[in-house]
């Protein structure tokens, strides 16, 4: 064993983080935790299990990663990296892996290889494409492509099986695969900020789905099989161009937070006083005239904006909502 910044490392181990050290010009100090913005190292027995390397302005890193055995976590966030090195691609037992932050023009196809991460965090790069090896990631749980220039994804995103958080927002997304419907284990799908017209009909078979993000896209309709998602529990369609909201909403029983502002709608269903746990309800800047009468049966509501509708605020409805203590937003 070496000692390196007080910790006993093995002889390989401590070649590679000495290395690294000079490359960054600093001593890597040890870590008790690894963050987004942390720099430093974690050991366990002698093998260094995390690297978190941020704002170091690396383009590439020292030959030998991949010969740290026990290497779990990998924290590249904000540096100048244009590809991943191949030797990341190399590290066997690799679960968490972040590089947002950095150049990033193309992610490999053998990207399936590190077939043990769990996490994997490619935001604010400038990604265009996403090889269809990426379906071989079956163990991922989290996956975010937010902020590159993505203009689809593959089919394969429908492997991730595992998956229960993806995020892919601010790209250029126009349409989501219908394989997306075989991703049951998903509970956050947030895809916000992209040009996308319309949803597949599979979106109803994500059965665990908690929050659907689709804020500023081009979406005219809602596919009635967004009712099946009665685990939902935030629904945000803010920024879009719809009309009609399904009158089956009144299934997503689960809904505590319901946001439809600066759409085209000019009334809503008759049965929204069904979402017995909706606490806040969004309307902002559309052209709705009324509210419907079954409105008052929501007990749980807590906050309703209707700023910039033509709603008449001495409206019955509106003195009974406030009444049982909810907050209007005129």
């Amino acid at each position: 064993m070496n000692i390196y910044q007080g910790y006993k490392l093995t002889p390989v181990d401590y070649n590679y983080i000495n290395k690294l050290s000079e490359v960054i010009g600093n001593p890597i100090p040890p870590v008790k935790y690894i963050k987004h913005e942390s720099f430093g190292f974690i050991s366990e027995q002698g093998y260094i299990t995390a690297l978190s390397l941020y704002g170091k302005e690396l383009s590439k890193l020292p030959d030998g990663l991949d010969k740290l055995k026990r290497l779990n976590t990998l924290n590249l966030c904000k540096n100048n990296f244009c590809f991943l090195p191949s030797s990341i691609l190399n590290v066997k037992n690799l679960k968490i892996l972040i590089v947002r932050n950095n150049k990033l023009k193309l992610i490999p196809k053998s990207i399936g290889s590190i077939n043990k991460i769990t996490y994997l965090d490619l935001q604010s790069n400038s990604l265009d494409f996403i090889p269809t090896s990426i379906g071989e990631l079956m163990k991922c749980e989290l996956l975010n492509l937010n902020s590159n220039a993505l203009l689809k994804l593959p089919p394969q995103i429908g492997n991730l099986i595992n998956l229960k958080t993806l995020e892919v927002q601010h790209n250029l997304l126009k349409e989501i695969p219908k394989e997306i419907g075989a991703l049951g284990n998903l509970e956050r799908l947030w895809l916000s900020n992209n040009k996308i017209t319309n949803l597949p009909l599979e979106i109803g078979n994500l059965n665990n789905l908690k929050e659907l993000w689709l804020r500023s896209n081009h979406l005219r309709l809602l596919p009635s099989s967004i009712c099946l998602l009665e685990n939902l529990m935030d629904l945000r369609l803010f920024d879009n161009q719809i009309s009609i909201i399904p009158e089956c909403i009144d299934k997503l029983s689960h809904l505590t937070r319901l946001n439809l502002n600066s759409n085209n709608l000019k009334f809503l269903p008759s049965n929204l006083g069904f979402l017995r746990n909706l606490e806040e309800l969004i309307l902002y800047e559309n052209n709705i005239t009324h509210l419907p009468d079954s409105i008052i049966e929501l007990k749980s509501l807590k906050k309703i904006n209707i700023r910039k509708n033509p709603i008449d605020r001495n409206s019955s409805i509106l003195k009974v909502l406030e009444k049982n203590g909810c907050e209007i937003i005129f």
